[in-house]
Protein backbone atom coordinates (compact mmCIF):
# COMPACT_ATOMS: atom_id res chain seq x y z
CA UNK A 1 0.00 0.00 0.00
CA UNK A 2 2.99 2.32 0.44
CA UNK A 3 5.85 3.52 -1.75
CA UNK A 4 9.19 1.75 -1.58
CA UNK A 5 11.33 3.03 1.27
CA UNK A 6 14.72 4.69 1.14
CA UNK A 7 17.68 2.91 2.77
CA UNK A 8 19.10 4.27 6.01
CA UNK A 9 22.46 2.87 7.07
CA UNK A 10 24.89 3.19 10.01
CA UNK A 11 22.38 2.51 12.74
CA UNK A 12 23.87 1.94 16.19
CA UNK A 13 21.58 -0.94 17.14
CA UNK A 14 18.52 -2.89 16.09
CA UNK A 15 16.01 -0.72 14.28
CA UNK A 16 13.10 -2.48 15.94
CA UNK A 17 13.74 -0.68 19.22
CA UNK A 18 15.11 2.74 18.29
CA UNK A 19 13.40 5.87 16.99
CA UNK A 20 15.14 8.15 14.53
CA UNK A 21 16.00 11.70 15.58
CA UNK A 22 13.25 13.99 14.31
CA UNK A 23 13.40 17.74 13.79
CA UNK A 24 9.61 18.17 13.72
CA UNK A 25 9.40 18.40 9.93
CA UNK A 26 7.41 15.69 8.20
CA UNK A 27 9.70 14.26 5.48
CA UNK A 28 8.65 13.91 1.86
CA UNK A 29 9.99 10.36 1.71
CA UNK A 30 9.64 7.26 3.84
CA UNK A 31 12.62 5.23 4.89
CA UNK A 32 13.72 1.62 4.85
CA UNK A 33 16.41 -0.11 6.84
CA UNK A 34 18.90 -2.48 5.26
CA UNK A 35 18.63 -6.22 5.87
CA UNK A 36 19.79 -7.94 9.03
CA UNK A 37 22.86 -10.12 8.54
CA UNK A 38 22.36 -13.72 9.69
CA UNK A 39 24.73 -14.42 12.63
CA UNK A 40 27.84 -16.34 11.59
CA UNK A 41 28.11 -19.93 12.87
CA UNK A 42 31.38 -19.05 14.63
CA UNK A 43 30.13 -15.83 16.20
CA UNK A 44 26.66 -16.42 17.64
CA UNK A 45 26.62 -14.87 21.08
CA UNK A 46 23.48 -14.00 23.02
CA UNK A 47 23.67 -10.31 22.13
CA UNK A 48 23.69 -11.01 18.41
CA UNK A 49 20.89 -13.55 18.71
CA UNK A 50 18.65 -11.26 20.77
CA UNK A 51 17.11 -10.02 17.54
CA UNK A 52 16.00 -13.58 16.78
CA UNK A 53 14.19 -14.19 20.05
CA UNK A 54 11.65 -17.03 20.02
CA UNK A 55 10.29 -16.27 23.48
CA UNK A 56 6.59 -15.56 24.03
CA UNK A 57 6.10 -11.82 23.53
CA UNK A 58 3.56 -9.11 24.36
CA UNK A 59 1.81 -7.64 21.33
CA UNK A 60 0.60 -4.09 21.84
CA UNK A 61 -2.16 -4.33 19.24
CA UNK A 62 -3.75 -7.12 21.28
CA UNK A 63 -3.66 -5.28 24.62
CA UNK A 64 -0.75 -7.27 25.98
CA UNK A 65 -2.09 -10.69 24.98
CA UNK A 66 0.77 -13.25 25.04
CA UNK A 67 1.41 -14.89 21.67
CA UNK A 68 3.77 -17.69 20.71
CA UNK A 69 5.50 -16.79 17.44
CA UNK A 70 5.16 -19.28 14.59
CA UNK A 71 7.26 -17.53 11.98
CA UNK A 72 10.31 -16.58 14.06
CA UNK A 73 11.44 -20.14 14.97
CA UNK A 74 11.23 -21.15 11.30
CA UNK A 75 13.08 -18.04 10.14
CA UNK A 76 15.79 -18.49 12.76
CA UNK A 77 16.42 -22.17 12.04
CA UNK A 78 16.18 -21.84 8.28
CA UNK A 79 18.34 -18.72 7.88
CA UNK A 80 21.17 -19.97 10.10
CA UNK A 81 21.24 -23.40 8.43
CA UNK A 82 21.21 -21.86 4.96
CA UNK A 83 24.13 -19.66 5.99
CA UNK A 84 26.06 -22.63 7.38
CA UNK A 85 25.49 -24.65 4.22
CA UNK A 86 26.01 -21.99 1.56
CA UNK A 87 28.70 -19.77 3.11
CA UNK A 88 31.59 -22.07 2.05
CA UNK A 89 30.27 -21.68 -1.52
CA UNK A 90 30.47 -17.87 -1.18
CA UNK A 91 26.69 -17.42 -1.06
CA UNK A 92 25.15 -14.64 1.04
CA UNK A 93 22.13 -15.17 3.29
CA UNK A 94 20.24 -12.18 4.72
CA UNK A 95 16.94 -11.64 6.51
CA UNK A 96 14.49 -8.75 6.11
CA UNK A 97 16.35 -7.27 3.16
CA UNK A 98 13.90 -5.26 1.06
CA UNK A 99 11.09 -6.76 3.19
CA UNK A 100 11.95 -10.32 2.06
CA UNK A 101 11.99 -12.78 4.98
CA UNK A 102 15.14 -14.56 3.74
CA UNK A 103 17.26 -13.91 0.65
CA UNK A 104 19.85 -16.36 -0.64
CA UNK A 105 22.26 -14.75 -3.12
CA UNK A 106 24.64 -16.85 -5.23
CA UNK A 107 28.10 -15.59 -6.22
CA UNK A 108 26.77 -14.88 -9.74
CA UNK A 109 24.09 -12.60 -8.29
CA UNK A 110 21.09 -14.89 -8.73
CA UNK A 111 18.67 -14.80 -5.80
CA UNK A 112 16.10 -16.92 -4.06
CA UNK A 113 13.38 -14.98 -2.24
CA UNK A 114 11.87 -16.90 0.68
CA UNK A 115 8.59 -15.87 2.29
CA UNK A 116 7.71 -17.62 5.56
CA UNK A 117 3.96 -17.78 5.95
CA UNK A 118 2.45 -19.89 8.74
CA UNK A 119 -1.32 -20.10 8.27
CA UNK A 120 -4.35 -22.26 8.89
CA UNK A 121 -3.80 -24.15 5.61
CA UNK A 122 -1.26 -24.43 2.82
CA UNK A 123 -3.78 -22.80 0.50
CA UNK A 124 -3.92 -19.74 2.75
CA UNK A 125 -0.11 -19.65 2.95
CA UNK A 126 0.11 -19.64 -0.84
CA UNK A 127 -2.58 -16.98 -1.14
CA UNK A 128 -0.87 -14.64 1.31
CA UNK A 129 2.73 -15.22 0.21
CA UNK A 130 2.44 -15.32 -3.57
CA UNK A 131 1.48 -11.67 -4.01
CA UNK A 132 4.28 -10.54 -1.72
CA UNK A 133 6.89 -12.61 -3.54
CA UNK A 134 5.66 -11.39 -6.93
CA UNK A 135 5.96 -7.77 -5.81
CA UNK A 136 9.37 -8.29 -4.20
CA UNK A 137 10.70 -9.90 -7.35
CA UNK A 138 8.99 -8.12 -10.25
CA UNK A 139 7.57 -4.73 -9.17
CA UNK A 140 7.45 -2.52 -11.13
CA UNK A 141 8.98 -4.09 -14.24
CA UNK A 142 12.14 -6.09 -13.53
CA UNK A 143 13.14 -9.53 -12.30
CA UNK A 144 15.14 -9.58 -9.07
CA UNK A 145 14.78 -13.23 -7.99
CA UNK A 146 15.46 -16.44 -9.86
CA UNK A 147 13.41 -18.54 -7.41
CA UNK A 148 10.37 -17.73 -5.25
CA UNK A 149 9.86 -20.02 -2.25
CA UNK A 150 6.97 -20.19 0.20
CA UNK A 151 7.79 -21.82 3.54
CA UNK A 152 4.95 -22.82 5.86
CA UNK A 153 4.21 -25.15 8.75
CA UNK A 154 1.14 -26.45 6.87
CA UNK A 155 1.41 -29.51 4.64
CA UNK A 156 0.36 -29.32 1.00
CA UNK A 157 -2.83 -31.10 -0.01
CA UNK A 158 -3.15 -32.73 -3.43
CA UNK A 159 -5.21 -29.80 -4.71
CA UNK A 160 -2.54 -27.36 -3.50
CA UNK A 161 0.11 -29.28 -5.44
CA UNK A 162 -2.05 -29.19 -8.58
CA UNK A 163 -2.55 -25.45 -8.16
CA UNK A 164 1.19 -24.73 -7.85
CA UNK A 165 1.98 -26.95 -10.85
CA UNK A 166 -0.67 -25.17 -12.89
CA UNK A 167 0.50 -21.64 -12.17
CA UNK A 168 4.12 -22.67 -12.80
CA UNK A 169 3.26 -24.04 -16.23
CA UNK A 170 0.58 -21.48 -17.14
CA UNK A 171 2.41 -18.31 -16.10
CA UNK A 172 6.04 -19.43 -15.83
CA UNK A 173 6.30 -18.28 -12.22
CA UNK A 174 9.27 -20.03 -10.52
CA UNK A 175 7.30 -20.73 -7.34
CA UNK A 176 8.13 -23.52 -4.90
CA UNK A 177 6.49 -24.57 -1.63
CA UNK A 178 8.47 -26.00 1.28
CA UNK A 179 6.77 -27.62 4.26
CA UNK A 180 8.45 -26.95 7.62
CA UNK A 181 6.62 -29.00 10.31
CA UNK A 182 6.45 -27.53 13.80
CA UNK A 183 8.81 -30.19 15.14
CA UNK A 184 11.38 -29.81 12.34
CA UNK A 185 14.86 -28.83 13.52
CA UNK A 186 17.13 -29.14 10.51
CA UNK A 187 17.35 -29.59 6.75
CA UNK A 188 18.88 -32.56 5.00
CA UNK A 189 21.33 -32.14 2.12
CA UNK A 190 18.74 -32.69 -0.59
CA UNK A 191 16.46 -30.03 0.90
CA UNK A 192 19.15 -27.35 0.64
CA UNK A 193 18.93 -27.63 -3.16
CA UNK A 194 15.41 -26.19 -3.03
CA UNK A 195 16.78 -22.86 -1.82
CA UNK A 196 19.72 -22.65 -4.28
CA UNK A 197 18.92 -19.99 -6.91
CA UNK A 198 21.11 -21.84 -9.41
CA UNK A 199 19.24 -25.14 -9.20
Amino acid sequence: FFDERIDISNLVSSYYYNALDWNGIIPNNTYRFSGVQVPDINNRNQKKLKHYSEEIQQRRDYAGKPVKPRQTPIQNALSTQLLDFFKPQQFQVTTEEGRVDITVTAPDGKKSFIEIKPASSARQSIREALGQLMEYSYYPDSERAHRLIIVSDMKLEETDQKYLSYIRSKFGIPITYFHWPTDKKSLNNDEFKIFNPNQ
